[in-house]
Parts: C-alpha cells; structure tokens; sequence
C-alpha cells in the first residue's frame, strides 16, 4: 500500500510541474490562424480580415495538396494490410466493411452508443492493444483510398463523422498519461502520421470534408504536435513519437514551433539509434518482432530525411540502417519466415526487407530477404552476434536448408521471455522444432504465463520449474549489451556455440507472487555442436547437489506431429512437407519420453501465430531424474521428404583422463563420428579418439578412416 501510495504522489507531483499545452482547440479564430507562419495568412491578420485569413490557409492546403502530398504507408499493421496487393477493388472491399465497423482483424467490432457513434474508450475486447488501436485510425487509410478511387462520399461521410466524435469526446489531456487510451504518446504519433496526414489529402476534394471539417482537423493536428514536443517517453516508443512529430513537422512546417520541433525530434532519434542499437545491429529488447519494428521507423525516418534533404544531426543512418536489416536477415529460417525471438509476433514481409536493402546499397540484405534468388552471399552461412547472444548454423547458402538458431542473450526488457539456451532448428528448409510465440500482452492471462515462461521454449525445466529471469527487475531495464553471451566457434566442418544459465528457477508468473520462492541450486550448461552438414549434438550439463527432476522441452509448429519411436527416441515430421527429425535422447535409463498437445492445466503445447491466436501443437518431453550432477546429450539429425530417414544411432562413449562426455553417432551412409565435450582442458581417451580441448569432434569414413577433425582448446565459460 505503501509503495502504491508512493508512485500516486509522484504522478501528482509530476503533473502538477508538468509543461502546460497551450491547446489549438481553445484558441479564438484570429489567434488561430495567428499559429500558422504563413505571408498570405499574416497579411490578413494585419488587416484585422480574419475572414481572409481563413480563406488564405484553406487555400495554401489546397495548393500544398495539389503540388503533392506523402502518400499512406504500404503495409498497415494494425490491419494487417498491404495496400499494394489489394488493389482498387480489395481496398473498396476493405471499406464496405469498415462501413459495416469490421474494423480490427480480431474481429471484434467497437461499440456504439445511441447515435451509432464509436465508443471510442469502451474497451468491449477487455484487451488493452484492441483499444489502442481503435485509438490509431488506420482504417480511415481504406476509406480514403476508397474514396480517391470511387468518388463515393459514403467513404467520406463516415471518416468526417468519426473525426468530428472523436475530437468532440477526446480533448488532449493537460499532462502525460500512459494509461489513456486515446493520448498515450505512441498512439497520439501513430495517429498522425499513419492515419491524419494522409487522410487530410485522400478526402480533400469530398464535399464532406468541408472547410469547417479541414480548420477542425487542423486545429486537432496542431495540438498533437504541440502535445509530443512537451511529452517524452522511452524505447521504441519513443521511436514511434520523435518520428510522428518529426513526419508532422514536415509536413506542416507552416505552424508556429514546427522548425524547432522537427530539429529537437531527429535530435532525439538520433541519439536513441546509440542508445538501443548493439554495435552487432541487434536492438536492446532482443526481438524479432521488435527489431523489424525498430527496422521499420527508422526507415521511415530514413525516408523523411531523404524526401526533405535532410540529415541526423551526428551519424549516417543508413549505415546503421544496414547493420540492423543484416542482423534479421540473418535469423530468417531456410524457408524465409522469421522466428518469434521473445515478444517476436510483430509482423514482417521479406520482400518489405529486400527492397530496404536495396535502397541501402546492402546486396547482402537483399541476398537474405530474397532466399539467395537475388544480392551477392554473405560470407559465411553461420553467423554469432555476440551483442545479441543469437548464434545461427546452417549448412550453407546452397545446402539442403538445415539451420539451428541458438538464444544465448539477456532479458531484453520487458518484451523478454525465459528462453535462454534455447534453440530452433529447421531441416530440408521446413520449421521443426520452433519457439511458440507470444499470444498476448495481458499479464492476468495466464497464457502468457505460459508463452513467456521456459515451459513454452526448447530448454530444460528443474522440477517442473522454470527460469525466472523476469523477476529480477534489473533484467526490465533495455540496455545494450557490448559484451559477448557465449562462446563461439566457427570452422569449416563444424560450429560449436556454449553458455549457461545459472539465475535460478520457480513457478513462473509474469508478477512474481509475494510468497515465491527460487531454487538457486541449479547451474545448467548446453553446447550445441554442428557435425556440417548432417546434423547436432545438443550436451546439457546440469550441476545440482541434490536430486531433481529435469525436463528437456522440445515444441513443434502446430503442422509437425511427434511420435514416440522407443523410450529415448522421437520423429518429427511435417504433414506438408513431409520433412523430418529424429531426437536420440541420451539421458539414463530411467528417461521418460512423452508427447503433449493442447493441455490447459498445467497449460503446455500451444503454438501462437499472431496477438490473440493460438493453436494446439505438440511438445516432446524428456522426464529424467538425478540425484546430482547430470549430463542429458540429444542428437538432432535431419530426415529427408519420403524418407524413412535409414538407421541412426547414438550412444554415450565413456570418457576418461579429465572429465567429459561424449557420444558415438551412426548416420545413414554408415559413417561413424564422436563428439566430445569437457568443462576443462587436460587429456582425455573416448574410446580410439584422444584429445585435450573442451570440444573435441571426430568424423571417420564408412571404410574405418579419419576424414575430418575439429578440436577447440577452451575459453572461460561465461
């Protein structure tokens, strides 16, 4: 009680010192027009004709609109639309059903009161992004783009109608409010720039948008530039403000302030591109979702900047720019779709990606985001980002499309999840073994207990138990991070990737409950080794001085199925592409396999393809008890369309001289390799094989004879 009673205070006390808006709304016709720094307008004013002044700024529009004008977005997120697909008639399609209030893709409309008028802060989805979306617009977009292509003022009748209501019962608020609905910070500037500023010109010619409709909404644009040069969040958000400002400034450059205002907003944007960007081009939340959206205002920012000659203040975006599309386009899976790293739903188009490296001069993008059809290859397949703790093996840019996406890095704030060593894996260019998702924002849901939580990533569960990262509230600060979160080994026949986690594990909630204790007794270690171009041993050391039960998730998209084979043995196959795994699970003999899909309580084996969406999809288990210290070692090895994959084996080879583990692994033509891995270095004798380092791989032909070998000497584990 105490605490809230304290953050009550602060937000008075901020409030009450809080910059004041002077608000367009309330000003008299002649200070009005006295906002705009236009020769024409001022000379009216001069001579007190403020009938003049006001037919000379509907006239300066007319002619700014005339001489041209930014076009809307191509891709509007929160309809999930892209403009440049549809066409004339699939936008009037789109339309007709806006005018039916068809306007969310979750298909839940808003509510309306007596009038027919939108509620526009009743929140009928009880899902707090619904509401803000209501808040941003972006349908208004369709019907402009209806409207220009048909003429029928249908279109701008409901547009001038909704303006008219929702500046009547939404007046800007005297001071910040990031729980308001309709003038929280992100939503004020997604507004303008998405929505207003091209809506201003699609329906500038409709009768319905009359001159009365056009001073309104103008009135209304001033006060949200005024509102985002006083107030100031953080992120990307911050982000999606500066550039709304800073799109708005330009294109009304005419009212008072703008110039300032426009210059302090790339200032800022500026200054966030070092601040939440790594030197290795990943942003600070460590998602996917995020980073295609940080990609996606800052190409917006990079276009603003081209189209008015402008620049930031101190460095070359487009090199950053660059950095940043390299770093996604190198997690893109063998088949061009993007893993869903921590809050990762956001979504993307590849040829969106190709295209911006085109513009940037990056053939190596283009390379990327175009499935290798297009661009110059990038020279190497496997790639670390040691800022990101992201490392990505694949067997080659012209190879058979096997790639595994190992997560090493930090929290990553507050869209980060409890995934880390965590791992994703695609064989003959088909997802097997994927991260489910997020699903949903709502903390009280407990599906995002479960998205969010370790139960619902491909690492290891301690008695049922998960990691806890988020509760250490240092891990819900964005930093960047300059430093390396694991090891990493490239070489041409093999890759080898190690880190740990060792924060603790307990029954995960979003907000940590009061009475939650952490078990600290547990450090696990995993190192991935890639035998190229055939297949992975996965080694999990777990140190424990007392007995647990450990659990080793692997989960499927919702179109693989998983059979159980043998008790340390599954098969992952797709239904469409009839590409497949097998698991070899070498735990001990009391190893309990087990397939789950679609369980409430405890709520397990869900897979998310979009915010609010879910679907049943399976998760293998592997259920082992020790009673201290325990290495789990599971080879991940491809299986071919319309194969029956041809006899694999596996099995643990006895390591002597300084400790490790190692495996013996049999594939299909009959070769014979042995991986090893130690936590130290000193001598060690796996069968016929001999060596000193921490990772030791041997690969040895059908006839008996070493073919290749790779041994890594050993840094400190961090």
């Amino acid at each position: 009680m105490a605490i809230q009673t304290l953050k009550l205070l602060k937000r008075r006390v901020a409030r009450l010192f809080a910059p004041r808006l002077r608000l367009a709304m309330d000003l008299g016709e002649e200070d009005f027009f006295g906002t705009f720094d236009i020769p024409s307008v001022i000379a009216a004013l001069e001579r007190k004709d403020t009938d003049a002044a006001r037919s000379a700024l509907l006239a300066h529009y007319r002619r700014r609109v005339e001489e041209g004008w930014p076009e809307p977005d191509r891709y509007l997120t929160d309809l999930r639309l892209d403009l440049e697909v549809q066409g004339d008639t699939g936008i009037r399609e789109r339309a007709e059903r806006v005018l039916d209030l068809e306007l969310s893709p979750s298909g839940i409309p808003p509510s309306v009161d007596a009038n027919g008028n939108i509620e526009w802060s009743r929140n009928v989805a009880a899902k707090q992004e619904w509401l803000w979306m209501m808040n941003r617009h972006a349908w208004w977009v369709v019907l402009g783009l209806a409207y220009r292509a048909s003429g029928d003022e249908r279109y701008a009748d409901t547009f001038v109608s909704q303006l008219r209501h929702w500046i009547e019962t939404n007046p800007p608020i005297p001071a910040r409010d990031e729980r308001h609905p309709a003038w929280r910070l992100m939503e004020v500037a997604l507004r303008l720039r998405i929505s207003w500023i091209p809506s201003f010109a699609l329906f500038h010619e409709s009768v319905r948008f009359d001159d009365d409709a056009k001073l309104l909404m103008l009135r209304s644009i001033g006060d949200h530039m005024r509102f985002l040069s006083l107030f100031h969040t953080s992120g990307n958000h911050l982000l999606r403000e500066q550039n709304g400002l800073a799109a708005a400034c330009c294109v009304f450059p005419e009212i008072r302030g703008a110039a300032a205002w426009r210059e302090g907003a790339l200032s800022i944007l500026n200054d966030e591109l070092r601040k939440q960007v790594n030197d290795d081009g990943s942003h600070f939340e460590l998602s996917t979702g995020y980073q295609w959206l940080v990609i996606d205002e800052f190409e917006k920012t990079y276009d603003l900047l081209n189209r008015y000659g402008l620049s930031l203040p101190r460095d070359d975006l487009q090199d950053w720019l660059g950095r940043m599309c390299f770093f996604l386009g190198c997690l893109l899976r063998p088949d061009g779709t993007m893993p869903q790293i921590n809050d990762g739903f956001i979504l993307w188009q590849a040829d969106r990606l190709e295209a911006l490296g085109r513009k940037l001069g990056r053939e190596d993008v283009v390379f990327l985001a175009s499935g290798g059809r297009r661009g110059s290859e990038p020279a190497r397949a496997s790639i670390g980002f040691p800022n990101a703790g992201l490392h990505v093996m694949r067997d080659g840019w012209k190879g058979r499309g096997h790639s595994l996406l190992f997560d090493a890095g930090q929290y990553g704030g507050p869209h980060g999840h409890e995934d880390k060593l965590s791992i994703e894996v695609c064989a003959f260019a088909t997802p097997l073994i994927v991260d489910p998702g997020s699903y949903t924002y709502e903390p009280t849901d407990p599906f995002r207990n479960y998205f969010v939580g370790s139960q619902g990533h491909n690492t290891v569960l301690v008695d049922g138990l998960g990691q806890v990262r988020r509760w250490d509230t240092e891990n819900l600060v964005r930093t960047l991070n300059q430093g390396e979160a694991a090891i990493w080994k490239h070489h041409e026949k093999f890759d080898m990737v190690r880190a740990t986690y060792d924060s603790g594990y307990g029954q995960f909630q979003i907000r940590r409950p009061k009475e939650a204790g952490i078990e600290n007794g547990v450090r696990h270690e995993r190192t991935v080794v890639f035998v190229k171009p055939d297949y992975w041993v996965i080694f999990d050391v777990l140190s424990a001085a007392k007995p647990h039960r450990y659990q080793a998730l692997f989960h499927a998209p919702p179109d693989v199925r998983i059979a159980v084979t043998a008790p340390n043995r599954v098969i992952f196959e797709s239904s469409a592409a009839g590409a497949g795994l097998t698991l070899l699970h070498l735990g001990s003999p009391s190893t309990r396999t087990t397939v789950v899909s679609g369980e409430d309580d405890p709520v397990q084996g869900w897979y998310s393809p979009d915010h609010h969406h879910k679907e049943p999809a399976d998760v293998a288990i592997f259920e082992t008890r020790s009673s201290g210290d325990l290495v789990l070692v599971t080879v991940v090895y491809p299986r071919a369309p319309g194969s029956e994959g041809g006899p694999i084996s596996a099995e643990p080879i006895e390591v002597r001289g300084t400790p490790g583990s190692a495996v013996a692994v049999q594939g299909p033509g009959g070769a014979r390799d042995a991986v090893m891995v130690s936590g130290r270095m000193g001598p060690k004798q796996f069968a016929e094989w001999t060596a000193t380092g921490r990772v030791a791989c041997f690969r040895m032909g059908s006839a008996g004879d070493l073919v290749d070998r790779f041994e890594w000497a050993g840094d400190s584990i961090p």
